[in-house]
């Protein structure tokens, strides 16, 4: 698996003679390399990241789409303006701050 130009080995269970709750403990899933700030903004970071999450993808799009018509029917130009600048910051920032925090 590759993930932020680097690859990751995939752990196998060598036999089947080992019970699993034994391999979960004795050899436990490799952590992603947490990725920096400026790294999550890439494109290809959030390709990745929005592949691995359709939900969260399709939330996005919702929010994209329906965050500029909110803004302009509560307050007018602006609120559209400013509904467009937050809609696309969250779509940007989204993937960095749900690695950080849900890690």
């Amino acid at each position: 698996m590759v993930f932020g130009g680097r690859v990751l080995r995939e752990h196998r269970r060598p036999t089947a003679s080992i019970p699993p709750l034994v391999w979960t403990i004795l050899c436990p899933m490799p952590r992603r390399p947490k990725l920096s700030f400026a790294e999550s903004l890439t494109s290809e970071q959030r390709q990745i990241f929005y592949e691995g999450h359709r939900f969260l993808a399709m939330l996005m799009i919702l929010i994209v789409l329906l965050f500029p018509f909110a803004g302009l029917y509560v307050t007018g130009l602006l609120g559209a303006v400013l509904g467009i600048v937050l809609s696309v910051a969250g779509y940007d920032l989204i993937p960095y701050v749900w690695l950080t925090v849900f890690r």
